[in-house]
């Protein structure tokens, strides 16, 4: 088997979310409950409210774009998706389509599936470049799937 996911994956799927909801949950919490006499800094409403606002706001940011991230390892007929929890697989004939693009730094896969599966109907992968592309280079069977970028 060929992992395809990059080494981030774990850190942005994993831990920088647990680092935001127990960190900067509890700053929130201590933000919105602390007393204006002992704490002057955060005595106004505006300033609390702004606080928790941002905190929930990051907070469907980082579940939308990290948490939902997948690992992605293939061999010569299938490649299997993991959520770290469990792993699945899926044939290559059961793929609609694939579209890598580029967030930044970061490559994205974005792999639809013809029907819905146990984890969805599309997985986002995180993925290293060249795991990519020496995959593809010794697998052309889904070449046609591919949309370019």
């Amino acid at each position: 088997m060929q992992r395809i996911s990059s080494n981030l994956t774990l850190a942005f799927k994993i831990f920088f979310p647990t680092f935001w909801f127990i960190f900067m949950g509890l700053l929130t919490l201590f933000v919105l409950f602390s007393d204006p006499e002992t704490t002057p800094l955060f005595a106004s409403f505006e300033y609390k409210l702004l606080f928790g606002l941002l905190y929930v706001l990051f907070g469907f940011l980082i579940y939308f774009f990290f948490v939902r991230l997948m690992r992605m390892e293939v061999d010569s007929d299938n490649f299997y998706i993991s959520n770290y929890f469990k792993t699945y697989r899926y044939k290559f004939e059961d793929v609609q389509s694939i579209e890598p693009s580029k967030l930044m730094f970061l490559n994205i896969l974005k792999i639809k599936m013809k029907s819905k599966t146990s984890l969805g109907s599309s997985f986002r992968i995180l993925y290293k470049k060249l795991y990519w592309e020496e995959f593809l280079s010794s697998n052309t069977k889904l070449k046609p799937l591919i949309s370019p970028e």
